[in-house]
Parts: C-alpha cells; sequence; structure tokens
C-alpha cells in the first residue's frame, strides 16, 4: 500500500484542503515516508489550529487518514494570509521532497483554484 496526499490550493497558494490515507509499504513503525508524511500533515494541521484564527474541519478516525479543510473566513488580514503561505509552502515542498524521494511510497497531487 502507498500513502496518497491530495492537497488543495485557494487562489493565493494558501491551504484550503489536506486529505492524507493510506500507509508506505513496510513494517508502519520502520518507514521513513510514512512517518515524514505523517509528521508533516500533523503538524501543519496542528499549527494551523493553533494560530487561532481558522475554524479546520477535519477527520483521523483512523490509522493513516488525516482530511483537513480551512473553514470559516476567506477575507483574511495579509499578515494572517503571509502566515498560512508559509505554513503551506513549508507543507508542499515537505510533501514534495518525500514524494520525490520515496516514489514507489508516496503519491503526492497538488490543486489549485486558478487551475495551476
Amino acid at each position: 500500500m502507498s500513502i496518497q496526499v491530495v492537497v488543495e490550493l485557494d487562489e493565493s497558494g494558501c491551504l484550503r484542503k489536506l486529505d492524507s490515507r493510506g500507509h508506505a509499504i513496510g513494517v508502519r513503525n520502520d518507514n521513513v515516508a510514512c512517518a515524514a508524511v505523517s509528521v508533516l500533515v500533523r503538524t501543519a494541521a496542528r499549527t494551523i489550529i493553533a494560530h487561532g484564527d481558522f475554524d479546520l474541519l477535519g477527520d483521523a478516525s483512523t490509522a493513516g487518514l488525516l482530511r483537513c479543510e480551512l473553514a470559516g473566513k476567506r477575507e483574511l488580514p495579509e499578515s494572517t494570509r503571509r502566515w498560512l503561505r508559509g505554513v503551506t509552502e513549508f507543507l508542499v515542498t515537505g510533501l514534495q521532497d518525500t514524494a520525490r524521494d520515496y516514489p514507489d511510497d508516496v503519491r503526492l497531487e497538488i490543486n489549485n483554484e486558478t487551475g495551476g
């Protein structure tokens, strides 16, 4: 089994939705790709929740699943939007690097509202 990650960005490159599911092949507690994706998606979600300006709706009810969607304010102050863009860029860069380094274990899809 592999990990499938879908990231949806808004028109300014900020995270809108995240869907990560599955486990990398191998022993669950001894797989670098699985650990990397888990740390990246969980930390991004927890960082966004801790900021306090966002409602994050989601599901992490089973092992190997994390789905979340930013809800609430679409019009954010520019400073908050820059902060969210930074968190998003960190998440996407980490996921891209992991997918590049472990192509048999991680499939990444990035969708942008602008179609790009």
